[in-house]
Order: structure tokens, then C-alpha cells, then sequence
């Protein structure tokens, strides 16, 4: 069975929207990070096919949640805000003094393109990559990271399902996922997004995935701040946009 028969339907895709929007709620929690059992590894990673994973609502730890504090992004700052952004309910969950201001997503655009200071590349210093070599140089002692990267195919594509399940289920952290959003001028253009939890169905079709976006006003509350979307929509947002038109990227932290 190929993996998410992409919804064609866009009654569906919004029945599923509304039916599951409200599901993924912050509840009041006593859970602490004393709790959290980070695995090495689930089952998730060797299933074999989609229907091979049964339906699970892979959440996120409510104290990164609750940690979390939003800012809307700058100009072309999508990047380094998400680094932030993330990088910032995680370590602030861990009682750690981290900054989250539009001051700090500035110092780290700085430092991200100041090696990049001799690359005729213009985008060089907005990279996954280069957020990935930010959190090893300059954040390591708040968060440690994985980057993963799958090719634009069905099996890169499975794959990275199982990678951000598997996430989700052994380090409990939200983590950056690359997408793609609209430009003023109708093409899209990639765009970087903070995952949270994925309400997996059983063979894909069904699933939602819930994210926040730099590019949304700060809302009151965390259950405003969040948005929800079919992950097959999601998926193919992954796919197929610059930066890397073959690739799908996610830098995970925790």
C-alpha cells in the first residue's frame, strides 16, 4: 500500500481539521522532567509499512509546552526564530536562563552568518545546517540535536514518518521540521515549522500533525498558538520546495 493516498478531497481534509483541532489541548499537569524516560529507540523504526503502526497520539511533555513562549518572526527569519523558539521551551523546561527575544533570534542570525562571511551563497547562515551547527558550537550545554535528512521518495518518505514518530515517542521534545508557505507573489517558498505532537492513524490516511508557525501573531494562550493540519498536507509541503527539492529535513532537539 503506498503510504498517504494524498487527500484529494478537500471535504475531507477539512473534516479532519475540525474534527481534530481541539484534541491537541494543554492540560493542567504535574509532570515534570523527572519523568521523562528518553529511549534510544521505539518500535516505530522497524515497522515495515505504515499499517505496520498502529494508531497512536504522539504527544510532546506538557512542561515543553508550558515553557514555551512565542514570538512572531522578522522579516526572512524563520530559520533562527524556530531555533529559538524550540531551542527555548527546551531549555527553559531543564530551568535554564534562556533568552527569547527578538534580540536573541538576531545574535544568532549574526553568528550563523558570520561563517558564512566568504560564501557567495546569499541564503548561506539560514540552513538547517547551519542551525544544527549553532545548537553543537554555542547551545550545547542546553540542547543536544540530530539532523535528518530522506530523500524525496516513497521510501525517504516513510522513513522520515518513522524518524519523527520515533522522536516524539523516546525524547518528548518538539523539534523543526522544513516545509514551504506562500510568497506575496503566489510560489512558495520554504519555510521552517515547530512540530509538536502527530495523531497517527494506522496506515497514514487520517493522521493530523500539530505545529506552530513564526509567522503567526502571539496568541494568548498555547492551545490558540497552535495549528493543525493533515500530516499527508504536511508531508507534501516537506517535499519538493527550496531549499532542498529532493530532500526532507528536520533538525531534532532535545
Amino acid at each position: 500500500m503506498k503510504l498517504f493516498l494524498k487527500m484529494g478531497l478537500l471535504a475531507v481534509v477539512l473534516l479532519t481539521l475540525e474534527s481534530c483541532s481541539n484534541t491537541e489541548v494543554v492540560k493542567p499537569t504535574k509532570s515534570n522532567l523527572q519523568n521523562i524516560n528518553h529511549q534510544l529507540k521505539s518500535s516505530v523504526l522497524d515497522a515495515q509499512t505504515s499499517n505496520n503502526i498502529p494508531s497512536k497520539f504522539y504527544r510532546v511533555n506538557p512542561v515543553y509546552k508550558d515553557a514555551y513562549v512565542h514570538l512572531r518572526q522578522g522579516y526572512n527569519e524563520c530559520s533562527w526564530a524556530s531555533y529559538v523558539l524550540t531551542t527555548g521551551a527546551i531549555a527553559r523546561a531543564k530551568g535554564r536562563d534562556y533568552e527569547v527575544t527578538q534580540n536573541k533570534i538576531s545574535r544568532v542570525k549574526d553568528k550563523c552568518k558570520e561563517k558564512c562571511h566568504s560564501s557567495p551563497d546569499p541564503f548561506c547562515g539560514a540552513y538547517i545546517t547551519d542551525l544544527e551547527w549553532f545548537a553543537q558550537t554555542w547551545d550545547y550545554t542546553n540542547v543536544s540535536k540530530n539532523r535528518v535528512s530522506c530523500s524525496n521518495n516513497e521510501s525517504g518518505r516513510f522513513s522520515m514518518v518513522k524518524n519523527m514518530l520515533n522522536h516524539i515517542e523516546t525524547k518528548q521534545t518538539p523539534f523543526i521540521a522544513i516545509g514551504s508557505t506562500f510568497q506575496s507573489n503566489g510560489k512558495r517558498i520554504g519555510h521552517y515549522y515547530i512540530i509538536w505532537s502527530i495523531d497517527w492513524k494506522r496506515g497514514g490516511r487520517g493522521s493530523t500533525i500539530y505545529y506552530t508557525d513564526p509567522l503567526d501573531d502571539v496568541k494568548p494562550h498555547f492551545n490558540n498558538q497552535i495549528k493543525a493540519e493533515s500530516f499527508s498536507t504536511f508531508l507534501d509541503k516537506m517535499a519538493g520546495h527550496y531549499p532542498s527539492p529532493k530532500v526532507y529535513n528536520v533538525l531534532f532537539l532535545w
